[in-house]
């Protein structure tokens, strides 16, 4: 795949501003590596709160009402980044990428398998430059996580445990977008926080593994909890769970079994190796992620400190697509990545529905 390298600073277009885009909007005001020059959204209170939260000093970006508008237009930019109501995701990337431009959605990429199709599609014919921004791959625990298991501290990983476990009880009352795919679904409709980080250390261990079937469960309620049992193509299982109708507080579980250790992020981080009388905590934990580095955190964590971001992980995130896209190099979650996880918030469903094991393309 060969992409254009665009002109520095990247130049951005953020495809809807509602809460999580505005904030994925924000953050890159600190990034002199990119700059805002659109914003869209149909809610014209939206798109206010956007233009006001822009600095004077700033160069003013162009505004859009609608997407097809921006496309028609033409402008000038490098990226389309889509924060707009799940459904949307895949037919703006698709627009967006016909009309030659590279693209960044936000999770999930896709909510059924015809979308999924055509979105590879698109992006194998036209050539340009998606991925998915899945945050959580950046966590700098799972990148420290991934530089032992590339190290082969962990030995072979046998079992994998991921969640979106977070209390959203009153945000599902007011009608978001999560509320709503939550309460159709009955299952897991939002798998890659967890998923996408496990998928990455299978990726890890070169051994080729992919994902080749699901169960999954709920008990009798709206929107779960929901477990789903995942087995990849060598035998590995992979514990996913989605819980945001209850008080248990937020956890992503990050759990990584191995035949020579063991890690875990939630509730409390922790590393278990062969010889060890006991688990690595608190200073102990970091003296160990200090001796195993990821080279993402070696390239983007000063910067992120020296600017003082709230959210390291979503920094790292930030730089590292501006520097692929600026690169032309290849994203590191593809189009078959973002599809294949999205996947399991239909495939989940299925399982659900009919009480059986659901393969898992590939």
């Amino acid at each position: 795949m060969n992409h254009s390298a665009p002109s520095q600073p990247l130049r951005i277009a953020f495809v809807g501003l509602g809460r999580r885009g505005l904030a994925n909007m924000r953050r890159h005001l600190v990034i002199e590596q990119a700059t805002i020059a659109v914003l869209c959204d149909s809610s014209a209170a939206a798109l206010g709160n956007a233009e006001d939260a822009i600095p004077e000093s700033y160069p003013s970006p162009l505004l859009y009402h609608s997407w097809q508008e921006m496309l028609a237009d033409r402008p000038a930019i490098d990226l389309v980044y889509v924060s707009t109501d799940w459904a949307s995701h895949a037919p703006i990337a698709i627009a967006s990428m016909e009309a030659g431009y590279n693209v960044a959605v936000e999770v999930p990429a896709v909510i059924d398998a015809a979308s999924g199709e055509r979105l590879i599609d698109t992006v194998r014919q036209t050539g340009r430059f998606f991925t998915m921004v899945e945050n959580c791959c950046y966590d700098p625990f799972h990148l420290s996580t991934l530089a032992l298991v590339e190290a082969g501290l962990l030995g072979q990983i046998t079992h994998c445990e991921g969640a979106y476990i977070h209390d959203l009880r009153s945000e599902l009352r007011s009608g978001t977008w999560h509320g709503v795919m939550a309460d159709r679904s009955q299952a897991n409709p939002y798998p890659t926080h967890g998923l996408g980080p496990i998928c990455q250390i299978l990726a890890a261990t070169g051994s080729g593994d992919r994902l080749k079937s699901v169960v999954s469960v709920s008990p009798v309620g709206p929107a779960g909890p929901n477990s789903s049992l995942i087995t990849t193509g060598e035998g590995r299982t992979i514990l996913l769970q989605y819980d945001v109708v209850t008080p248990r507080p937020y956890s992503r579980l990050q759990t990584v079994c191995g035949t020579r250790g063991y890690l875990s992020k939630y509730p409390v981080p922790m590393a278990m190796l062969d010889g060890m009388a006991e688990p690595l905590t608190g200073e102990a934990l970091d003296d160990l992620f200090g001796r195993y580095r990821h080279p993402l955190l070696d390239r983007y964590e000063p910067d992120g400190k020296r600017l003082g971001v709230p959210n390291m992980m979503n920094y790292i995130m930030d730089r590292r697509l501006i520097d692929l896209i600026c690169s032309g190099s290849q994203p590191d979650i593809t189009v078959e990545d973002a599809v294949e996880w999205s996947s399991l918030s239909w495939l989940t469903r299925e399982s659900q529905a009919s009480g059986q094991v659901v393969e898992i393309p590939l």
